[in-house]
């Protein structure tokens, strides 16, 4: 993780993962020295934010995430692709609306409209006679475009 100023007026936030998926030791022969179930050996995250400076009530923001792909069986036969999605936003602040201070935001998340597995969660990774080909996995599909609008009044 790391954050900070870059220039006046343009922050960044942000982090990389690596994990490894790599399970040893496994009771079930075609498991061992696999990738677990879901789990992806990169992951990043950037966040970069543009106060805007003749106007500085304003702040413009990019949010790019990536994942690596992920084993969706046991043997990894079968894998969940890589993804990469953007979002982007705006935040205006203000006096002159409600209370104190009162928040405009806008957001449009997913902005390329990526097709995407989000979760890949492992089920029942061996059937009842050890065979670990009769495990399920369940899948969930990853959030397509949407915008999404908020105020938010602190007083």
């Amino acid at each position: 993780m790391a954050s900070g100023k870059v220039a006046e007026s343009v922050a960044l936030f942000g982090g990389v993962t690596y994990t490894d998926t790599d399970i040893t030791g496994a009771k079930i022969a075609n498991v061992d020295n696999k990738q677990a179930i879901g789990m992806p050996e990169w992951q990043a995250n950037l966040l970069a934010e543009y106060t805007v400076p003749s106007f500085k009530e304003l702040v413009l923001s990019s949010n790019f995430h990536y994942t690596g792909k992920r084993a969706i069986d046991p043997a990894n036969t079968q894998w969940a692709d890589s993804y990469f999605t953007t979002d982007l936003g705006a935040r205006y602040i203000t006096k002159q609306l409600f209370g104190d201070k009162t928040i405009l935001r806008l957001s449009v998340n997913n902005i390329t409209n990526e097709k995407y597995w989000a979760g890949v969660y492992a089920g029942n990774v061996a059937g009842l006679d050890g065979d670990a080909a009769a495990g399920t996995t369940t899948l969930f599909l990853g959030d397509g475009r949407n915008v999404t609008a908020s105020i938010e009044v602190k007083f």
